[in-house]
């Protein structure tokens, strides 16, 4: 459920290639969206790449597949 809300707010901010949403849960609450980082800290300790970890996506994994997705983003405003 929390992260079919982070891709709506992502999306709702333009779809940048990527960001960091931060939630507060509370028990039997609903979950309130507190900030949107588009920006987020980008060391190898940082929340994101921890997230990506989760998944399995190393740090220099993560790294190239922003580079690729800013390259494909940008080069799509150029031919729109």
């Amino acid at each position: 459920m929390i992260q079919q809300y982070a891709r709506k707010a992502h999306r709702a901010i333009g779809d940048p290639v990527y960001s960091r949403i931060d939630f507060l849960l509370e028990d039997d609450v609903f979950p309130t969206c507190l900030e949107i980082n588009t920006i987020p800290g980008m060391t190898a300790t940082s929340l994101l790449p921890k997230a990506a970890a989760a998944v399995g996506i190393t740090f220099p994994q993560l790294c190239r597949r922003i580079v690729e997705l800013s390259w494909a983003a940008r080069q799509s405003e150029r031919t729109a």
